[in-house]
């Protein structure tokens, strides 16, 4: 009939109308399951604090500048020591520290645990990979300051906490030194290794892939990808003692890609590769890794200059 299309017009129509629904699929919706999946709610209950680390404790909240609730644990020590506050990773929560407190605080150490925005029991529903959480930071160690006068502090990160705390510590009220274990030196390169290892066979598109979930994060987030770049931020650090740690079979962030912010960072610092995979070291390596932080911290008890 007159009227009627071709059959190869018909089965054209339909083959691209396949290939656009699997490209908004492919690049659009995937890209936006990325976005809200790793950006979305990261909350977990935290609770019973003495009997996970078998020491009195106090509870705090204080309130970062944007008006978010920051929940968390204050370990009192010994008055000659440095205040060491402990940063936890992406989708982890204070208790991802507790190892590392109750070392702390059996040598004596003030100890401050809390969890970032969407973590834990803090406020907040959107994660930012260290680009806002640096406001965490920021407002509990104001918290720290203000409780612990003219004491130093030290903040001691593990994976997004460490990059956070990186990234924030020329802003940090009293900071004296960082303790940084598995950091990423950029958060473009974190998220195309995470990419790499997801989907290997997809390489090709993964420059794509990528563009467009940045673009999730910077118009519907508010995240600056070009902004969150520790390897940068060390640059403007000074002369602030940094302890870079790296896991040897970590694939997420390579020791090379810590090795590579200890190398841009102009002041005192150190870099330690230990047993373990991705934020392990701590586990797998305890006894050298408690070691090289005895070391480090003992070089920064006392007291702040005026």
């Amino acid at each position: 009939m007159s009227g009627e299309r071709p059959v190869w017009m018909r089965k054209t129509m339909i083959l691209i109308l396949v290939l656009v629904g699997l490209g908004l699929v492919v690049f659009v919706a995937f890209p936006f399951w990325v976005y809200a999946t790793f950006t979305g709610d990261q909350h977990s209950p935290v609770t019973n604090q003495d009997a996970f680390l078998n020491v009195k404790t106090e509870s705090f909240v204080t309130e970062t500048r944007d008006g978010v609730t920051i929940s968390g644990w204050f370990l009192p020590g010994d008055d000659d020591k440095a205040a060491v506050i402990l940063a936890h990773g992406y989708a982890g929560n204070r208790l991802q520290m507790l190892e590392q407190a109750r070392f702390l605080n059996q040598a004596k150490y003030p100890v401050i645990l809390f969890d970032f925005r969407n973590h834990g029991m803090s406020g907040g529903d959107f994660t930012s990979f260290g680009y806002f959480e640096k406001r965490d930071l920021l407002a509990v160690t104001k918290w720290v300051s203000e409780r612990l006068k003219d004491r130093p502090i030290v903040v001691w990160g593990v994976s997004m906490g460490a990059a956070c705390a990186l990234m924030a510590a020329k802003e940090l009220t009293g900071l004296s030194a960082v303790i940084a274990e598995s950091s990423y030196d950029t958060f473009e390169n974190s998220s195309k290794r995470h990419f790499e290892l997801w989907s290997p066979r997809t390489v090709l598109i993964h420059p794509a892939l990528l563009s467009i979930v940045f673009l999730f994060y910077r118009e519907l987030g508010g995240i600056e990808v070009d902004d969150a770049k520790p390897i940068q931020s060390v640059t403007a650090l000074g002369g602030l003692p940094i302890l870079f740690v790296a896991g040897r079979n970590d694939e997420l962030m390579r020791p090379e890609m810590v090795q590579g912010i200890s190398q841009a960072h102009p002041g005192p610092a150190r870099f330690y590769i230990g047993e373990g995979g991705h934020a392990e070291v701590f586990a797998k390596d305890g006894k050298n890794y408690r070691r090289k932080v005895l070391e480090f911290l003992s070089t920064l008890n006392l007291p702040q200059e005026p």
